[in-house]
């Protein structure tokens, strides 16, 4: 994969990150090859086809670009100028496979927690009840 951000100096400088560098990792072989430029806002992404040439990958219908060459590797392309924060992004699921793993192990381990403890209560409220319907009042226990 390469990321490729385009010089916005000199025209000559602009040609040679948008062609001729493309046309060197086409040669080479670079299966992904991602070009911004952020001045301009332009992005481009291309994926090696099986004939050894770039196709022009589009976000999905939700804005979204999949690497084929990082399994689980996607951003949202608005999220570039966006720049969300780290916590934002790991609570969003177009993220959550590889932003802050440890923040995500935690989060679920709390999700897990509460959701056995609220387990345990709605538990303790049936035998509480089921006490009662046979006369016996658990206060007094």
């Amino acid at each position: 994969m390469c990321i490729e951000f385009v010089s916005d100096s000199r025209r000559s400088e602009i040609e040679l990150d948008t062609k001729v560098k493309f046309a060197e990792f086409e040669y080479i072989k670079v299966k992904e090859y991602f070009l911004f430029s952020g001045d301009k806002g332009t992005m481009k992404f291309y994926h090696l086809n099986k004939y050894g040439f770039y196709d022009e990958v589009k976000p999905d219908k939700h804005g979204v670009i999949h690497s084929k060459v990082l399994p689980g590797f996607q951003f949202r392309v608005s999220d570039l100028f966006k720049r969300p924060d780290l916590i934002e992004m790991a609570n969003d699921p177009v993220y959550q496979g590889f932003i802050l793993p440890e923040y995500q192990a935690e989060r679920q381990r709390a999700e897990i927690e509460r959701l056995a403890k609220e387990r345990v209560w709605q538990h303790a409220k049936k035998l509480v009840a089921k006490l009662r319907e046979l006369g016996i009042d658990p206060d007094t226990l």
